[in-house]
């Protein structure tokens, strides 16, 4: 193999690399959506409204029937 040759194939070896580190990110904020939304879900079977609360940004508020508002 040249070196014009090498050049192209690392060219082409760190684009793989690049479209892997993409899709491990996705697939890893996919699982921290799957874990969140069990929690989610889990807390509200519970009627655990605080750490319901718990689950969302300090600026987010919860209107729940009959319990009133949350923040944070």
């Amino acid at each position: 193999m040249n070196t014009q040759e090498y050049e192209t194939q690392l060219k082409m070896l760190e684009k793989t690399l690049e479209e892997q580190q993409k899709q491990i990110i996705k697939l890893q904020d996919i699982q921290e959506l799957q874990e969140l939304h069990t929690n989610y879900a889990y807390l509200l079977l519970a009627r655990d409204w605080e750490k319901i609360a718990d689950l969302f940004t300090d600026d987010a508020v919860a209107i729940l029937h009959k319990r009133g508002r949350f923040r944070g």
